[in-house]
């Protein structure tokens, strides 16, 4: 089984800084991408995708930081590589905006709004992912995307 993790990290703050640069990777991760822009702009989905509103999201500028994960051979699903990553957020004072998985958060249609890293460094399962974006007080914000390539 082979699952992959994407981080979009949004970076106003030290404090953000710090908590995106600290979250719980799964034993094995091995990076496949990785980005910086000093000042760059991303939208920060806050709802799931709908036929009549589309996909809402609100634009936050910063230093915006991309990167992606590859974890071979685990059996864990979307939901359980998010859930440490999720803790390690709220713990860090982020407050969790939306979560969400595939179905939910809109499916095909919430993949190609959201900004993901794009394959081959991100491959993402339209029917097993798990979405979560966070902000907090700092004005950091911080988009999670798990998913698995395996049906």
């Amino acid at each position: 089984m082979r699952r992959v993790l994407g981080l979009v990290a949004l970076l106003a703050g030290l404090h953000s800084v710090a908590a995106a640069q600290t979250l719980p990777l799964p034993r094995g991760a091995v990076q496949t991408h990785s980005e910086t822009e000093q000042l760059g702009s991303h939208a920060l989905p806050l709802a799931s995708w709908t036929d009549d509103a589309g996909f809402y999201a609100v634009p936050v500028e910063g230093r915006v930081q991309r990167q992606a994960w590859r974890v071979d051979n685990t059996q864990a699903t979307p939901l359980q590589l998010m859930a440490p990553l999720r803790s390690a957020l709220a713990g860090a004072g982020f407050d969790i905006v939306l979560d969400c998985d595939a179905r939910a958060c809109g499916g095909f249609d919430f993949r190609f709004a959201a900004d993901v890293v794009p394959a081959p460094a991100m491959f993402v399962n339209l029917t097993r992912f798990r979405y979560l974006s966070a902000r907090n007080s700092d004005g950091g914000a911080v988009s999670v995307l798990t998913s698995s390539a395996e049906d």
